[in-house]
């Protein structure tokens, strides 16, 4: 079967968001590794390393650890979507 451009512009996209990125990875490694109840994780890159900076129960944890202070400006949050 045949793809025109479209449909290999397409299946190329599909498969580069079929895969994590390292931070991605990295936070889904922390969050497994946490234990039950734990939701998400805060990660940065440093010299091109994802490293997670801490783990998150809930949406208000990760809201009050962030109104703290203590995170970096370019860290990145990964949470489900349906919280």
């Amino acid at each position: 079967m045949a793809l025109g451009p479209a449909g290999l512009v397409v299946m190329t996209m599909q498969r580069i968001r079929a895969r994590p990125t390292p931070e991605q990875r990295a936070a889904l490694s922390a969050i497994f590794a946490a234990g039950p109840g734990t939701i998400g994780a805060v990660v940065v890159t440093r010299n091109g390393v994802p490293e997670v900076l801490a783990t998150v129960r809930s949406t208000e944890e990760y809201l009050a650890l962030a109104g703290s202070g203590q995170l970096p400006p370019d860290h990145f949050v990964y949470l489900p979507d349906d919280v």
